[in-house]
């Protein structure tokens, strides 16, 4: 073997070792970023479950086993008007390495779902995604929806029934408080539950818990006017 072929052989030797170090160091990499996602998921997940349970009186009932990236509860009192109240928050769009997705995209949802003691008498439907005539539905009944444009922002929103005021009020408040982060609002008198709430809540403060569950309750209320 002449010296080139030595020189050969190290220098495939040594880039042999530089691939498996480089590739140990990026293991140990996402192992420690693994780690921390799901920490974090798992700190911003109780900080919403502690701050729900503070909102109201009563205690919160887990519905489903709770991760780090997933908390779904119900008030085991609900406050007033409702009849049930469950809450339901997800972090990384369910994908298999969630909190990692998490961690990189801010991808929290958060959704209320509360049920009424009886159907409401006024209806509203905004979707932040699909356009008005689409989330009202199809059949003979969607041309009793009313369609008006947004106070806050673009977009339109529609109602149903003979007073909707005070509904269109206490959504106006909601969106008011609440417009950037929210994606969807649903009063419906044929749907169970009756009144759904989805917002995008990664900047959502735990402060403003409390805030969010009022302003539901009043939505609630106007909606039995």
């Amino acid at each position: 073997m002449n010296a080139l072929d030595q020189l050969l052989e190290r220098l495939a030797g040594a880039s042999v070792g530089s691939t498996l170090l480089l590739a140990g160091v990026a293991l140990l990499l996402l192992i420690w970023l693994l780690v921390l996602a799901q920490w974090l998921a798992g700190r911003r997940t109780r900080e919403i479950a502690n701050a729900l349970d503070d909102s109201v009186r009563g205690h919160l009932a887990e519905t489903a086993p709770q991760r780090a990236t997933h908390l779904a509860v119900a008030f085991d009192s609900p406050p007033d008007p409702f009849a049930a109240l469950a809450v339901e928050f997800t972090m990384g769009g369910g994908a298999p390495l969630a909190a990692l997705v998490a961690l990189l995209t801010r991808r929290q949802l958060l959704c209320l779902h509360a049920t009424l003691p009886s159907a409401p008498a006024s209806q509203l439907v905004w979707d932040a995604v699909l356009p008005t005539d689409r989330a009202t539905g199809r059949g003979p009944e969607t041309k009793l929806w009313v369609t008006h444009r947004l106070v806050y922002g673009p977009g339109e929103y529609a109602v149903r029934g003979d007073n909707t005021a005070s509904l269109e009020h206490a959504f106006g408040e909601l969106q008011a408080r609440f417009g950037p982060f929210l994606r969807a609002v649903m009063v419906q008198a044929t749907a169970e539950p009756h009144i759904t709430v989805q917002m995008h809540v990664a900047r959502l403060n735990r402060e403003d818990i409390p805030a969010l569950i009022i302003a539901l309750r009043a939505l609630g209320r106007a909606a039995r006017i």
